[in-house]
């Protein structure tokens, strides 16, 4: 089965692990669609910002 498009939708959840360093593996997956041009809803982002867990740096990237 070919892939429909070549970008891919983030969701909150693997945004998070990604922040808590939970990826292991799947990482280069993440990053490979971050620099392909991924979308990231704004409900994501809302959810995100709201995240209570954030560090200076978190909020930076």
């Amino acid at each position: 089965m070919e892939p429909i498009a070549d970008r891919w939708v983030f969701d909150t959840n693997i945004l998070i692990y990604h922040l808590n360093d939970c990826l292991g593996d799947a990482e280069q997956y993440l990053e490979t669609g971050l620099e392909s041009g991924s979308y990231i809803s704004v409900l994501t982002r809302i959810e995100l910002l709201g995240w209570f867990q954030h560090t200076v740096e978190s909020l930076s990237s």
